[in-house]
């Protein structure tokens, strides 16, 4: 599976279930870095980018002739685990009264939605496998207002097979 199509079968389903979870219906899911303040949304925001892939096992090869004989079909397919990361932010204002949901509870949040039995059966459906969550992480900085911000992080491993089919006509 290509990593477009594994990202349009997660981010749908995981930001739905964010949404619900947190009720806040404003959070978005994106693909890309975490971004610098400069960059940064308005609003709560779980980030997302591919950080590898690993083949597992052995690469399959068969060959085979096709149903009418007139080509050799060649399918090569290889096991893979790809990935992700996950990453928070969500504004919070200093003098506020501490009542609003923090980067590392939208994290969480997200961590979870992607065990979910609804967001596993999408998943699932498109043949990728959840393999393993890591623990939400969090890294500690000062931004350029000099406040304090939470960079809360985890990954996510899937496993999936990449298929590849050639084909070549029979010599006569």
């Amino acid at each position: 599976m290509r990593d477009n199509d594994q990202i349009k079968v997660f981010a749908t389903p995981l930001e739905a279930f964010v949404r619900l979870d947190t009720a806040d219906a404003s959070v978005i899911v994106l693909q890309n870095d975490q971004p610098t303040t400069q960059g940064m949304t308005d609003v709560p925001t779980i980030y997302f980018t591919k950080t590898g892939d690993a083949n597992r096992g052995f690469q399959q090869k068969s060959d085979k002739l096709s149903d009418d004989g007139t080509e050799y079909v060649h399918t090569e397919r290889q096991w893979k685990q790809t990935t992700w990361q996950f990453m928070a932010t969500a504004r919070q204002d200093p003098a506020a009264d501490g009542n609003e949901l923090t980067a590392s509870d939208y994290a969480n949040s997200a961590a979870m939605g992607l065990q979910h039995d609804d967001v596993l059966g999408v998943l699932a459906a498109q043949s990728l496998t959840v393999l393993r969550i890591g623990q939400v992480r969090s890294l500690h900085v000062m931004n350029g207002e000099g406040q304090f911000e939470d960079w809360p992080s985890f990954d996510l491993v899937v496993c999936h097979e990449a298929v590849t089919v050639t084909t070549t006509p029979v010599a006569e």
